[in-house]
């Protein structure tokens, strides 16, 4: 994730409160619960979980160019193409020409779902408001350009005329050996739509082919560049809403350190019982799940894994007393290696 969303998407994710009553430590009453469900019912919470649920439309984006670019990128793989370029394979061709086509209209229309989500985020958050009045001077600087002008007519033309045709094309000179390529077939766009932008008709003319790759990969750039500033400019506006949310996330978790020996020995005792697997130990802490996962996937043995996620749930949450500690250890690790246990 980029540095500059990170932040802002690092909110915490809302602690089930019933699961936490149900616990034999925490109940309702307890200042943990009321930490938080105070908290989510402030306006900075609420600001900053708007903006977290935005990360699906970026993300989404993000995925769908990389599934395009592993698929195009088929086309250097020489044993691929011997596979795929005979006249017996032609199956295997249109197989690959169909996910090629689907990657690259997943692509064009994730990119066009992430303009609309700013665009309302905008809209109906901050633009009555006036507090963020240089969003639309980027977008128009940004986004005016030929590049630009012809991925927004090529989504129209995907959704109101028909596919694109795309193209292997093949290209020797001395200098690069024999280059394979997928391309759009521009003469396809230009019989089949009449209403190209000035720009975009611009784009087109400025090129002997449309390589599908290439074209992606700088709108690509320049989408994720300009989200890059989207978020910095977040991170300036909600400051102090995310300092607010952070520092009463950070007394909760303290409130509830207070009894994570007492806790986490809980749950590693219906580990022994069989009613829980070990892993549940290390995810029993709220807020915490990415992390917590970052430790399991790292660390292969039980004995170094426990002791990174008990470093890390000390740092955070609060000291655990060095027998529970003990206690819990022995019990992790014996699960962890039972015959019974898989990771």
């Amino acid at each position: 994730m980029h540095k500059q969303t990170r932040a802002i998407a690092n909110v915490g994710t809302p602690w089930s409160l019933c699961e936490i009553a149900t616990d034999n430590i925490m109940n309702p009453k307890n200042s943990f619960v009321e930490i938080l469900q105070n908290l989510y019912q402030t306006e900075s919470y609420k600001k900053l979980v708007v903006l977290r649920h935005f990360q699906s439309s970026l993300q989404s984006f993000r995925d769908d160019y990389m599934e395009l670019a592993q698929v195009v990128g088929f086309t250097k793989d020489p044993i691929f193409l011997r596979q795929i370029m005979p006249l017996d394979q032609r199956p295997k061709m249109e197989r690959y020409f169909v996910n090629v086509t689907r990657s690259f209209l997943h692509f064009a229309h994730s990119g066009q779902s992430l303009a609309d989500h700013c665009r309302l985020l905008h809209r109906r958050y901050y633009d009555q408001e006036g507090i963020f009045s240089d969003y639309q001077k980027k977008i128009d600087d940004t986004f005016q350009d030929p590049i630009s002008h012809f991925m927004k007519r090529l989504r129209h033309f995907c959704a109101h005329i028909e596919v694109p045709n795309l193209k292997l094309h093949t290209k020797w000179t001395k200098e690069t050996g024999v280059v394979i390529r997928m391309i759009i077939d521009k003469d396809h766009l230009q019989d089949r739509c009449k209403d190209w932008t000035t720009p975009a008709r611009e784009f087109m003319n400025a090129t002997e082919e449309i390589d599908v790759l290439s074209v992606s990969t700088d709108y690509y750039n320049k989408v994720t560049n300009f989200y890059s500033w989207f978020f910095q400019r977040l991170e300036e506006i909600h400051k102090a809403d995310r300092d607010y949310v952070h520092e009463q996330e950070r007394l909760a978790r303290r409130t509830y350190g207070k009894h994570l020996g007492e806790s986490l020995l809980s749950v590693a005792e219906q580990v022994v019982t069989g009613q829980m697997y070990p892993d549940a130990i290390l995810t029993h802490i709220p807020f915490e799940s990415v992390e917590i996962g970052e430790i399991i996937n790292a660390h292969a043995d039980p004995g170094e894994r426990f002791d990174a996620f008990i470093k890390f749930a000390e740092e955070n949450y609060g000291s655990v007393d060095d027998a529970y500690k003990k206690k819990i250890r022995d019990i992790y690790i014996a699960g962890a290696t039972s015959h019974n246990y898989r990771l």
